[in-house]
């Protein structure tokens, strides 16, 4: 399975900016966003794959708020 390429781009500063919706946004829909520095990639920020680690993710949160 090939991964999926970035279809958003941001910079550093956005990313400080919006960094807690953007976790949310990329958790949510799976896709990544390459994070860039002066123009020039530096990061890519993709969702977990792994069922594993998301369990262990979940577990760490805790309980569930209803």
């Amino acid at each position: 399975m090939t991964e999926p390429k970035p279809e958003k781009t941001l910079g550093v500063l956005q990313v400080r900016d919006q960094c807690y919706g953007l976790l949310d946004q990329v958790a949510r829909t799976g896709k990544p966003v390459l994070i860039t520095r002066m123009g020039k990639p530096l990061v890519e920020l993709r969702p977990v794959q792994s069922r594993r680690v998301r369990r262990e993710i979940a577990r760490a949160k805790g309980p569930r708020k209803k």
